[in-house]
């Protein structure tokens, strides 16, 4: 992957993931954990987040609306996933990542082989 590429993808996945971290923030709005200084932060975070959609996505024309949208909603999965997870388990998820990284296509054959095995113990 080139240098500029690999820019442009670490600053669209910080601004999701901070757009996603947002979100979890106001899920927690009405729990004794939200108090004053976590709502100022998601206030400030909307604000440098606004801004940042404006100053730096719009740099990468080829990235859309619908582009974005997908990248959100996939990262938030994953999100809301791994934290269903055991804590004790995530280096287990690590372990499983850098084999994808290495294999996406042996790891996507595996996993969509076990898949379907529960699906057909069902």
């Amino acid at each position: 992957m080139k240098k500029k590429e690999q820019i442009k993808n670490t600053v669209v996945s910080t601004i999701i993931a901070s757009m996603i971290t947002n979100d979890l923030l106001l899920q927690i709005k009405n729990t004794p954990y939200y108090r004053q200084s976590v709502k100022n932060a998601v206030n400030k975070n909307l604000s440098i987040l606004e801004s940042a959609y404006k100053k730096e996505i719009a740099k990468f024309d080829e990235i859309g609306f619908d582009e974005l949208t997908f990248f959100y909603n996939e990262l938030y999965f994953l999100i809301q996933n791994i934290s269903k997870t055991n804590l004790l388990d995530w280096q287990k998820l690590r372990v499983v990542i850098d084999a994808f990284n290495e294999h996406p296509d042996r790891m996507t054959g595996l996993a969509t082989k076990i898949l379907k095995e529960i699906k057909n113990k069902k």
